[in-house]
């Protein structure tokens, strides 16, 4: 069985849990940027690429 986990809406959680035991068979998290969020990543990097050229 698949739950969802609220939270961040940039996180994203699910878990596995075995139904027999209740016990979390495996999990993942990962996170999903805003546009925004991207290109001010994009940004950062360029300018240190720049500064060591």
């Amino acid at each position: 069985m698949l739950e969802g986990q609220v939270g961040d809406p940039a996180w994203y959680h699910i878990k596995a849990v075995d139904n027999e035991t209740g016990e979390i068979a495996a999990w993942a998290s990962w996170n999903i940027p805003t546009d925004a969020k991207i290109k001010e990543r994009d940004e950062k990097a360029a300018a240190k690429i720049s500064a060591k050229a």
